[in-house]
């Protein structure tokens, strides 16, 4: 049901999944500061849409290593630098493979570890932009409450 982990004072865990795209600066930005307001609880999610034929070939791992594990290695790298740049030292910080889209994996993430709030980005000017974009499908999805942040730098 909506809302079941909302206490009296506000959200209790909050989920930023990231794309480190532009747009994931002023998520975790944002994420911050409705951890701070809620003392909530905040994890950083990456999740590697896993297709091995679509692999840029700067991105080809050694031929004797699973692909899944340098690019797993990499994620939670730069997910440890971003919570270095943003301040967020305490936030945890997951990085998972999904061989389907990125939603799936984030909604199951969020009803499996009881989170109360998405707090994710979008590009476009309007919200109905993204549709058909992995925001639109978690919002859609979504058991819990969802903030989108829009992404100023690169909306039209």
């Amino acid at each position: 049901m909506p809302g079941e982990g909302i206490t009296m004072g506000g959200y209790s865990f909050i989920l930023a999944p990231v794309d480190f795209s532009p747009s994931t600066r002023p998520v975790l930005k944002r994420a911050l500061r409705e951890s701070e307001l809620h003392s909530a609880r905040l994890a950083l999610l990456h999740v590697i849409e896993f297709y091995p034929e679509d692999v840029p070939p700067g991105l080809v791992p050694p031929e004797n290593v699973d692909p899944i594990h340098v690019y797993l290695r990499r994620a939670r790298e730069q997910l440890d630098d971003l919570a270095r740049e943003i301040g967020l030292p305490d936030a945890e910080r997951i990085a998972l493979a999904h061989t389907g889209s990125a939603y799936h994996e984030i909604i199951r993430f969020t009803r499996d570890k009881g989170v109360d709030l998405i707090v994710m980005g979008y590009a476009g000017r309007w919200v109905y932009d993204a549709v058909g974009s992995t925001a639109m499908a978690v919002t859609r999805h979504s058991r819990c409450d969802v903030l989108l942040v829009r992404n100023t730098e690169t909306a039209e």
